[in-house]
């Protein structure tokens, strides 16, 4: 593809090089001859360190915040033009598709996942899907590392949606991915913003910055779907001034839920929009489940669908994987529950849902990131005390920190820890918890969800929380 082509929407402030690019690249490793390299400044390293290695490699021409000895592209932002070059690139496929996407701290993947279910089962037609646990192209799965990828992996998965046949493609936006133009070059039918809690304050430092950079998403949606019941959801809709709809439990709004029913199978309330009135059931427990089924269905409608089928399809749906999933144990006389939840706000959400439909006591098991945001650790660690009987506190994807440092982060907040048990290893929290578990009895493990993998030193190990849990049980109950 001649240079030109590429550079449609991208403003170069030097005379292009006359060149033919075959491929496109952020990492100099990979820069051969034919290849654009974008020289990118990192939050860890600056790619304009690499530029004389891509050049050796024979790489065509340079992308560059920086003039370059050999051919280039001086550009005001790489991250803004890789977005436009990559989407040029594909052929802009975004355009081809029509974009829907959910940003938020918590209920992304829940709010995607019920949203592609949903225009699935309304098309006939397999729904992408990009997010955290993983691409779906065409109804096939693919792991991902991050919940929305790079600009130049993003518009190849959208490049390979159209090309097997896919209409529509729902997106969680992470505040990051916004931040770093990744999704820069797309526009979307439908943007919905779920809340906003503390978490990623490592990279945004603020909580305002993390506010205005989920706020900066709706910039490029030509809808948004607020839920107005959370303040910054509140704050947001205020300032928004196109196309918008509001989502609510408590307020008057343009999707409405009224007569909530909460039990440990599922929600079920009553959906009011445009003075019609229709009840609904899905079976996913806890109140925010009514929120993510609101968003799913104001999220469906705005891509054409029918509300009422939409509303009625909804009870047809499976849960959500690794969100408030029970867990299959053969014969036991408790319950276990995975989730997701890795914020104070989530890890609030499943307890309390939880308590409401526990017999016995409510058990908790979690850890916290490492790498991430460290003021939240004390806060979960008093917060799990505060709302659980029994807590576990133990190890997550630890990334490059010592555990046993994370854990003791989580420990300063607990002022007692007579209710408290302390494991490194997973597992082995695991087995004092089940061991410990009584009939009516509830366990919750949270942070893991339906992830496939865990972190730690810069390898990603294989681990299925779910799998560890029936592993367990089978030691506990065996002896």
């Amino acid at each position: 593809m001649h240079i030109s082509q590429l550079l449609v929407g991208v403003e170069p402030l030097n005379t292009p090089p006359d060149v033919c690019v075959d491929a496109i690249t952020d990492d100099s490793r990979c820069a051969g001859p034919g290849t654009l390299f974008f020289a990118i400044v990192g939050t860890q390293s600056d790619g304009h360190n690499y530029i004389s290695s891509a050049l050796a490699n024979g790489c065509a021409v340079v992308v560059s915040q920086r003039p370059v000895d050999g051919p280039h592209i001086l550009v005001a932002d790489s991250r803004k033009a890789m977005a436009q070059i990559a989407a040029n690139f594909y052929g802009r496929p975004g355009e081809q598709l029509t974009l829907l996407c959910v940003t938020g701290t918590n209920g992304k993947t829940s709010v995607a996942t019920l949203t592609a279910q949903l225009l699935t089962q309304l098309t006939g037609v397999p729904c992408g899907r990009i997010g955290t646990y993983g691409n779906w192209v065409g109804g096939v799965f693919e792991p991902a590392e991050h919940t929305t990828p790079g600009a130049i992996e993003l518009q190849h998965l959208l490049r390979r949606m159209v090309d097997v046949g896919c209409t529509h493609c729902v997106m969680e936006a992470s505040s990051h991915a916004v931040d770093q133009q990744r999704i820069g070059a797309l526009n979307y039918k439908a943007g919905a913003f779920t809340n906003l809690t503390q978490d990623h304050l490592d990279y945004h430092g603020t909580m305002e910055a993390y506010y205005c950079a989920k706020r900066a998403l709706f910039d490029v949606c030509e809808l948004a779907i607020v839920n107005i019941d959370d303040s910054y959801g509140a704050r947001l809709y205020n300032e928004l001034t196109g196309p918008k709809q509001s989502v609510s439990c408590d307020s008057p709004a343009d999707w409405r839920a009224e007569d909530l029913s909460l039990t440990d199978c599922g929600v079920g309330f009553t959906l009011a929009i445009d003075g019609a009135k229709q009840r609904v059931q899905w079976h996913t427990p806890g109140r925010f489940s009514v929120y993510n089924a609101l968003t799913a269905l104001a999220l469906v409608a705005a891509a054409g669908c029918d509300s009422q089928q939409a509303a009625d399809a909804l009870a047809c749906l499976p849960p959500v994987e690794g969100r408030m999933e029970r867990v299959a144990l053969d014969g036991a006389p408790f319950s276990v529950i995975v989730d997701f939840g890795h914020t104070p706000d989530a890890m609030r959400n499943a307890l309390t849902a939880a308590r409401g439909f526990t017999q016995g006591r409510l058990f908790v098991l979690f850890g916290c990131g490492g790498d991430r945001d460290r003021d939240k650790r004390p806060q979960m660690g008093a917060l799990a005390v505060g709302l659980a009987d029994r807590v576990f506190v133990t190890s997550d994807n630890v990334r490059s920190e010592d555990p046993q440092a994370i854990i003791n982060d989580i420990v300063a907040g607990i002022d007692d820890l007579s209710r408290v048990g302390v494991y490194v290893d997973r597992n082995e929290a695991i087995d004092a918890a089940l061991r410990q578990l009584n009939a009516g009895d509830v366990l919750i493990t949270l942070g893991k969800g339906a992830e496939y993998f865990m972190e730690c030193q810069g390898q990603r190990v294989a681990y299925d929380e779910r799998r560890a849990i029936a592993e367990s049980w089978e030691r506990v109950r065996n002896g």
